[in-house]
């Protein structure tokens, strides 16, 4: 993504570590130097700071770097952290839960230090992923089964869009809502299911900016599939 001073950039090694760099008209610095790749990460709106979770499986930290100076804070321990954004230029927006009681939080960083946080959203059960923020809306994937968008309307949520399964989230510069979809739901080891994805090129006059099909999959094994299968 951009950022003050350059592109910030993510270089990967073989021992599957990463370095951060931004990478500017004056060259290149590194920033961070992690033992695995960047998952979540989140860049502030006014390019001066990134936000990333510091994980070991699904638990961690988040993590605030200074790209001026390269310095960083770190925030509590989070359990089953999945998602993050930056909400404005002193807060953070974050997803928790894999199964049980998934949750939106915020949590404010001002001074150089994280604030307390709050919960603006939590389900009995889901799993809660990528999260989104633009035009005042709060917008997260739920990838239970298959990956829906949902808008947060505290205390509840609803689809925004039922009719796309969104496996991506963006907002574009106006404010309008981007999303990359899954043409179809999760398929299973059966003929039916597998062979749905062959009539896929039906949906290409539709594939635009702002909605992008994404019709890839695989199925590994035979299970109760036949040889001519």
């Amino acid at each position: 993504g951009h950022v003050e001073g350059g592109d910030l950039v993510q270089e990967h090694d073989a021992a599957g570590g990463a370095v951060v760099r931004i990478v500017g008209a004056d060259g290149g610095r590194d920033l961070v130097t992690l033992p695995r790749r960047l998952e979540v990460w989140s860049i502030a709106p006014d390019g001066k700071r990134l936000a990333y979770v510091a994980d070991a499986a699904f638990d961690g930290r988040i993590v605030i770097v200074d790209l001026a100076t390269g310095t960083s804070v770190q925030g509590p321990p989070l359990v089953e952290i999945t998602g993050l954004t930056w909400r404005d230029h002193r807060r953070l927006l974050y997803t928790t839960g894999t199964l049980e009681r998934p949750a939106v939080h915020e949590v404010t960083f001002t001074g150089g230090r994280f604030g307390s946080s709050r919960k603006l959203y939590q389900a009995e059960t889901g799993w809660f992923g990528q999260i989104q923020t633009g035009g005042g809306r709060v917008v997260y994937v739920d990838s239970t089964n298959s990956f829906r968008a949902r808008l947060v309307r505290p205390p509840t949520q609803v689809d925004l869009d039922a009719t796309r399964i969104s496996a991506g989230l963006a907002w574009e510069p106006d404010g309008a809502w981007l999303s990359w979809n899954r043409t179809t739901g999760d398929i299973e080891a059966s003929w039916e299911s597998i062979s749905q994805g062959f009539d896929q090129g039906r949906l290409a006059p539709y594939a635009a900016p702002g909605h992008w099909n994404d019709p890839d999959y695989l199925m590994v094994g035979m299970g109760s599939l036949s040889n001519e299968e």
